[in-house]
């Protein structure tokens, strides 16, 4: 509907390659759809009993916004500075809080680890990981275990949402 799920062959930033994208960029130009897929992400992430949401910058940060919004929790975001992902703006987790990590795009995983280091470094707890697309979605199981259940929005690549069973690699 947004036009943001190409068809084809990409070189992901991962050195990857897809015959799908989901260019978020165009997705974002249409408030009411991501809005809408924002809010059936949340949806999914009601039970996880988070009270704070983060997201990776540059590409989580839209859609960790709106997750967050319609769950009423605070929202944070990390970025990268020399390289490193990091906590900047005065941006902090409070110690034992129980943190939702909102991304639009999984590919390896790289960004998501580096999220959770942040959040353990803090003392407080990963309860669960929303994205809108993962590329591959056997990414889930190397993310969070093979038992970690996991959910699509739609039936093609849109969305997962699981629970985090054991630390990342």
């Amino acid at each position: 509907q947004a036009g943001a799920l190409e068809e084809g062959h990409f070189l992901m930033k991962s050195g990857r390659h897809a015959d799908l994208f989901l260019q978020c960029a165009h997705l974002i130009e249409h408030a009411d759809i991501t809005e809408q897929l924002c809010r059936e992400l949340a949806e999914r992430c009601r039970d996880c009993g988070c009270d704070l949401v983060i997201a990776p910058a540059l590409g989580g940060i839209i859609f960790g916004y709106e997750v967050s919004r319609a769950l009423g929790k605070h929202f944070i975001y990390c970025e990268r500075k020399d390289a490193v992902m990091t906590l900047r703006r005065g941006f902090r987790i409070p110690e034992k809080s129980r943190v939702l990590i909102v991304e639009d795009t999984v590919t390896t995983g790289g960004s998501v680890r580096e999220v959770m280091e942040i959040i353990r470094a803090s003392g407080a707890e990963t309860v669960q990981v929303a994205a809108l697309a993962s590329w591959p979605e056997a990414l889930v199981v190397k993310l969070c275990g093979a038992k970690s259940p996991y959910s699509l929005l739609q039936p093609s690549h849109t969305a997962f949402c699981v629970q985090v069973a054991v630390p990342p690699e």
